[in-house]
């Protein structure tokens, strides 16, 4: 439960730090992309907090540049 308070707190303070200013420069687009990039991040953090296994992405990402490259 500790790591999930502070990790909110790190994220809050990045909003606050980072994403609000970018806001107010009518960054738009740019401020959509770091929002989505943190919103997915700070899911993940989530679920690893409360006990959820994540699937390591490498067996994926080995068959897709396997498939690419034709090794």
């Amino acid at each position: 439960m500790a790591i999930i308070i502070f990790y909110s707190l790190f994220y809050l303070t990045f909003i606050f730090i980072d994403l609000i200013p970018i806001y107010k420069n009518k960054q738009r687009k740019l401020f959509w992309i770091y929002l989505i990039m943190t919103l997915f991040s700070y899911t993940i953090i989530i679920l690893i907090g409360v006990g959820v296994r994540i699937p390591s992405p490498a067996l994926i990402i080995k068959d897709v540049i396997t498939s690419i490259f034709q090794l």
